[in-house]
């Protein structure tokens, strides 16, 4: 006689948001910036309002500001996400800087390699986000049926950005240094 296991649609819903709750959790913790241990990470509802992801982006970033609007022709929420931390700022400021120097060029290339870092297409539900610098600091756009996304993903790629993001301004700040230090030793030695 066969056995059979049956789950309700709503056991695995809360199941799938509870582990992405835990994943989010344990990416925290190994960034080195854990989230309150107070948190609830079991999610009892079928739907994501209990997302610790939230709360992890407050944690990652100074400002946070969160606007969503339905389209009623795409039958979806688009949710827009704007962080900004101080080393964004730096990086905006640095923009700024290298505006009207020989090295703007390369400069947006890297950029737009640090942006494509912010790119997520969920591998197993309908969502994706995209990520680009704006004058206030970065924007992510989630698309698609974003209530099915696993912020895990999201966050993981977030991490990713910051970690590039620090080891580039290292770098484009050190060109600019000797840039500027290059030029003042030439306009003194010029005077």
């Amino acid at each position: 006689m066969a056995k059979v296991c049956f789950y309700t649609v709503d056991f695995l819903e809360e199941a799938r948001y509870t582990a992405d709750n835990l994943l989010i959790a344990k990416m925290m913790s190994d960034y080195g910036k854990p989230l309150d241990p107070d948190l609830k990470f079991y999610v009892k509802n079928s739907n994501n309002d209990s997302s610790l992801f939230f709360d992890a982006l407050n944690i990652l970033f100074q400002f946070v500001k969160i606007d969503e609007e339905y389209d009623e022709k795409m039958h979806e929420t688009k949710t827009k996400i704007v962080l900004c931390n101080e080393e964004i700022n730096r990086w905006l400021h640095l923009t700024n800087q290298l505006q009207e120097t020989s090295m703007i060029d390369a400069f947006r290339m890297v950029q737009v390699g640090i942006e494509s870092t912010l790119f997520v297409s969920s591998d197993y539900f309908d969502g994706e986000v995209a990520g680009e610098f704006i004058d206030e600091g970065i924007i992510l756009k989630l698309g698609g049926s974003s209530g099915y996304v696993l912020f895990y993903e999201i966050l993981e790629s977030i991490i990713s950005f910051i970690n590039a993001l620090n080891k580039q301004l290292q770098i484009w700040e050190g060109y600019y240094y000797e840039y500027t230090k290059g030029n003042n030793r030439d306009t003194y030695h010029a005077s």
